[in-house]
């Protein structure tokens, strides 16, 4: 626990010496206080990607549960995702459905080893959408419509605002206000 509020307060000397801040470099809120475990406590810092995630690390090993989003793995060193593999992976196996695990999955890949979509995935899976598609025309614009129907079922508000949106309009809103969209939260 020492190493990761030590963590922080380096980070923050750190910036405030660079002049590093929020309006001008993508940076992420840091909750302090875990979100995942005490709620939304408006206690934290200003983190540069790379620290955010470093310091989620940290976290998840001083509370032995899983802080991390897939989306931080791409910048942690390897040393530290070693340690906090096995939580994440608990984790996702615990608390996830199939479709979301296979998408953790995939993020992981791709941010870890970027040449292993070129052999087995990326193209591979284009071939495969592009001849199913001709194959089921029917079948492939029904879920395509069913697909479209549950994302702009979904609400996601912004962790910095409050506004309430769908996905898309959602992320204009917040570019055009210079917050990052990653800064959001799921509410149904």
């Amino acid at each position: 626990m020492e190493t990761y509020y030590a963590y922080l307060r380096w980070c923050q000397d750190h910036n405030e010496r660079n002049l590093i801040d929020p309006t001008s470099d993508k940076m992420e809120w840091h909750h302090t206080l875990p979100q995942c475990i005490f709620g939304d406590v408006r206690i934290g810092v200003w983190l540069t990607l790379k620290q955010h995630a470093i310091a989620t690390a940290l976290q998840t090993l001083a509370f032995n549960q899983n802080c991390l989003c897939p989306w931080h793995v791409q910048y942690l060193p390897e040393f530290l995702w070693e340690l906090c593999r096995p939580t994440f992976v608990k984790f996702c196996q615990i608390n996830t459905t199939d479709e979301q695990r296979s998408k953790n999955a995939y993020l992981m890949i791709e941010r870890r080893d970027p040449s292993y979509l070129e052999h087995n995935g990326r193209h591979a899976g284009t071939v495969a959408n592009s001849e199913w598609r001709d194959a089921n025309p029917k079948l492939y614009l029904e879920n395509r419509r069913k697909g479209a129907k549950t994302q702009h079922a979904q609400k996601w508000m912004c962790t910095i605002t409050g506004y309430v949106s769908t996905p898309g309009p959602l992320s204009r809103y917040q570019r055009a206000r210079g917050i990052d969209p990653v800064n959001r939260r799921r509410i149904s």
